[in-house]
């Protein structure tokens, strides 16, 4: 993911991984 976000480790399972994108994933 190229976008530079705040909300990066948000999500213990994918610690690299902004909120953005997140939902893409799941």
């Amino acid at each position: 993911c190229w976008i530079y976000s705040e909300d990066l480790g948000k999500d213990p399972e994918h610690p690299t991984i902004c909120g953005r994108c997140l939902p893409n994933l799941k």
